[in-house]
């Protein structure tokens, strides 16, 4: 090959290096699951996936997704994903085509009217975590899900965040520690945040948790999460599904031993951060407090956290006659 095409060839692969850096980990893993199942759907109607990709068989795709039952939220990411592969390889995105737009459109509208995509996880508040501990697991593992589950709860973070943190992030005083995230899901150009996990008074005390598994495990440096195996903690972090998979276990045992203790709540790792928004919301912290200490962008954001607190005090029904 003629050194031009080389170096062509190696410009391009730099290009596309960086280009690959523009998103999460998680989030290319989303969008190479979309695009693989866009590439099956392809291939079994003998079409080719592209790129450039046939803006009528993206709006196939999306009629069947539909069709399935996916929410309207798992339509758009799904596109994104298609429309992003297109713009790597230089090609134009389906999403600029007015028929893959108004198919999309509709079928965003019909899953919206079907209700789906409602099911989100709720938020666990410290009461609900509370419950948790009469079902913690012993030994090792239950003091690194103890530490986990209110240090999580208590910082609102994402799961993604948990797993990240090292104990270099932390700075541990006599009243609280202080964390410092060196980037996050809408911290992609790593400016940081940081937020301050003061002590508690109860067994849910993060501090007092997160020391007790530190000191257990005598872990000095590296992840400040990590998995358990024949009494020890590995040297590696949790990975963001294990972070999902311990919450959801533990709402399984409780309700194994409490049939009907969950009262038809659904929990994941999003309800670490829901939680902290609500329980501050109904604690009246200003919205400006929780917003800064949660790191969300927008005030809209915090503000549905807020108006869902408000909604489990209210009293308009009551003194009206019923």
């Amino acid at each position: 090959m003629p050194v031009r095409d080389l170096e062509r060839a190696a410009g391009a692969e730099r290009r596309r290096a960086f280009a690959e850096k523009a998103k999460s980990e998680g989030t290319w893993a989303v969008y190479d699951g979309h695009w693989r199942r866009f590439r099956a759907f392809a291939e079994a109607r003998s079409a080719d996936p592209g790129p450039p990709v046939d803006p009528g068989l993206v709006a196939d795709f999306i009629i069947e997704l539909g069709e399935r039952g996916n929410a309207a939220r798992t339509l758009s990411v799904a596109v994104a994903a298609i429309a992003h592969r297109a713009r790597l390889a230089g090609a134009p995105s389906p999403l600029e085509h007015p028929q893959v737009r108004e198919v999309l459109a509709g079928a965003r509208r019909m899953a919206g009217q079907a209700g789906r995509g409602r099911g989100k996880a709720d938020p666990l508040l410290p009461s609900d975590l509370r419950s948790f501990v009469a079902v913690l697991k012993r030994g090792l593992e239950g003091q690194r899900d103890m530490a986990l589950l209110t240090f999580g709860l208590a910082g609102g973070f994402r799961r993604e965040e948990l797993t990240r943190l090292r104990l270099e992030d932390l700075r541990i005083e006599h009243d609280g520690v202080t964390v410092t995230l060196p980037w996050s899901k809408t911290d992609q150009a790593g400016e940081g945040h940081v937020r301050r996990i003061a002590k508690g008074d109860s067994e849910l005390c993060p501090v007092a948790n997160l020391l007790t598994w530190l000191a257990a495990t005598g872990i000095t440096e590296g992840p400040v999460f990590r998995p358990v195996r024949l009494g020890r903690a590995l040297d590696k972090a949790l990975s963001p599904r294990r972070v999902d998979q311990i919450v959801r276990e533990y709402a399984r045992r409780l309700e194994a031993v409490r049939p009907g203790a969950l009262r038809g709540k659904r929990y994941s790792a999003h309800s670490l951060r829901s939680g902290l928004c609500t329980a501050a919301a109904l604690a009246g912290k200003p919205e400006h407090e929780i917003r800064e200490h949660v790191g969300h962008k927008s005030a809209q954001t915090t503000a549905t956290y807020i108006r869902a607190a408000k909604l489990r005090r209210s009293t308009v029904t009551r003194g009206i006659g019923l």
